[in-house]
């Protein structure tokens, strides 16, 4: 993993984590003080294409594997929308300690998945 780096320019300040290939833009604040946020990952993982006649076994089989897959997926978005608030509300999303939580939150969803 590597040191978060931040980019500020006039419009928009651009957080890489150095986690995951987490980067994070956030927008101008508002007159109340509330930021729009988009976040981008390598966290989620693509479902395979059907190799299967349908109603096989081998189409079973992968329709299983990709309900787990979304369901990961589901899991990374969520993960990934609270980093991406968190930044919003000014939390320092690049402190060691938040990182590690990341890392911990990732991989125990992944382990349980």
């Amino acid at each position: 993993m590597s040191n978060p780096i931040i980019r500020v320019s006039k419009t928009n300040t651009i957080i890489e984590l150095g986690y995951f290939g987490i980067e994070i833009t956030l927008g101008e604040k508002d007159e109340d003080g509330r930021c729009s946020g988009k976040i981008t990952s390598d966290l989620h993982k693509t479902v395979p294409v059907p190799h299967a006649e349908k109603n096989s076994e081998a189409y079973w089989e992968w329709k299983k594997e990709k309900l787990n897959i979304t369901e990961y997926n589901g899991a990374m978005e969520g993960i990934e929308t609270l980093i991406v608030s968190h930044a919003c509300a000014g939390i320092d999303v690049t402190a060691p300690d938040y990182l590690k939580g990341i890392e911990i939150a990732v991989e125990g969803l992944a382990k349980n998945i």
